[in-house]
């Protein structure tokens, strides 16, 4: 692996605590994803399903965790089941996870092989209660669902159709939203990583530069120091291309005058870091992009101190808005009348929320409606996008819930406007 793995206790416990919630007598099946076709014989490069992983730790197609808490012979409380490599495999893709492999990563005493799942489900059947399957409900996805849990699911709705089945989602995403320390410790350094592409990426910006040149620095660095990639598609947006929230053509020249907004975040261990920073092409602010900056940054730093435990992102965000319309009044964007009249006025110029979830996913499994508790891992990344002006500026950083408010994991990285200058002078 590119990777420090985790040590093998750390999913035992996750294991454990899913098995915990399971209804009496009953089963669950979580997938590895499956490798996914670009076009021809070419694959898209592969992404582990975050569940199965926090569960196991494999990171690798085509395998299957199936847990039995309740099951009449120890040997059929945990089973993995692992892809069986051939020559012709270890030819073509090389290495596979043996089954002691896989046994030392995950902490799973038994492990098969993936051709064996279904003889033994059908063995152990009839001794299941409830069978739960695990789905992508993160309620952001509007993507086709191609998981292989719906293939089996309707394998085993076939060949047992009185079976009850149930939804394991909730309760491993409600796991996942309270981050252990190895998973903090994972974090850190996705954060380093993406801490150095900063610098690495202020020294380069320059008119002339395109924008996915920028991008390529940006993934130089991440490789360089052994981690899995990007977290999500880079966005590097100068100009008024950064009022485009998600924009990330990225095909534009950098030009003197324009701010570039850059959003992105290492991927390191499959855990994820999320950061966005605003450098102006030519090394130094004009005094109205200073301005929105400053606003900006006055912005966050209120919102931090609203992450507290207890604090529901709702009634966050809920502030945030009343912050931010302050300071677009003050930037003379809206007048206090408008405000007054319509309290969602600031919208035109901050149409998004002020944070997320982040962990395994960069847009995690996290209930929104959840209280704020200690180990939670979010972002704070308010922002003012003016069209008009060809001015957007984002700032985001990654925190972590403590017991009196957060921890900072990126106060490290250059975010005073002096500072952003700085880190760009050769």
């Amino acid at each position: 692996m590119r990777y420090t793995e985790m040590n093998p206790d750390f999913y035992v416990r996750n294991r454990a605590k899913t098995a915990a919630r399971l209804a009496p007598g009953a089963a669950a099946l979580f997938f590895a994803h499956d490798p996914v076709c670009v076009n021809g014989d070419a694959l898209y490069a592969f992404a582990q399903d975050a569940n199965f992983f926090y569960l196991t730790g494999i990171d690798q197609e085509e395998n299957v965790l199936f847990l039995f808490p309740d099951a009449p012979f120890p040997e059929w409380r945990e089973v993995l089941f692992v892809k069986r490599t051939s020559p012709e495999i270890k030819t073509w893709v090389g290495w596979k996870y043996t089954p002691d492999e896989a046994r030392a990563v995950s902490g799973v005493q038994n492990v098969r092989h993936t051709d064996e799942l279904e003889d033994f489900l059908m063995t152990v059947a009839g001794y299941v209660g409830p069978v739960y399957f695990d789905f992508n409900e993160n309620d952001r996805n509007r993507a086709q669902d191609l998981k292989p849990a719906r293939r089996w699911m309707q394998w085993f709705q076939q060949r047992f159709p009185a079976h009850e089945f149930r939804r394991s989602f909730p309760i491993v995403a409600e796991l996942r939203q309270i981050k252990e320390k190895e998973e903090i410790e994972q974090i850190k350094q996705a954060v380093a990583r993406t801490h150095a592409a900063f610098l690495r990426i202020a020294k380069f910006v320059k008119p002339g530069v395109k924008e996915y040149e920028v991008e390529a620095e940006i993934i130089h660095e991440f490789i360089r120091t052994g981690a899995n990639g990007h977290a999500f598609n880079p966005i590097v947006a100068s100009g008024a291309n950064a009022c485009v929230l998600h924009y990330d053509l990225n095909d534009q020249t950098l030009r003197d005058g324009d701010v570039l907004l850059t959003d992105f975040g290492c991927r390191y261990g499959n855990y994820n870091a999320d950061i966005t920073r605003c450098l102006p092409v030519n090394g130094k602010f004009s005094e109205r992009q200073k301005q929105v900056y400053e606003a900006v940054l006055r912005i966050q730093r209120e919102a931090m101190q609203l992450y507290k435990p207890g604090a529901l992102l709702e009634e966050i965000n809920a502030e945030v808005a009343k912050i931010t319309t302050r300071e677009l009044i003050a930037l003379g964007l809206i007048t206090p009348e408008e405000a007054q009249k319509n309290p969602k006025a600031y919208f035109k110029y901050y149409p998004h929320r002020v944070g997320h979830h982040l962990g395994l996913v960069t847009h995690d499994d996290g209930d929104r409606y959840r209280p704020l508790a200690p180990g939670m891992v979010l972002t704070c990344e308010p922002g003012i996008y003016i069209e008009a002006e060809g001015i957007g500026v984002r700032l985001e950083n990654d925190v972590v819930i403590t017991e009196t408010g957060v921890e900072d994991l990126m106060a490290d990285v250059p975010i005073e406007a002096a500072d952003v200058e700085a880190a760009m002078r050769p």
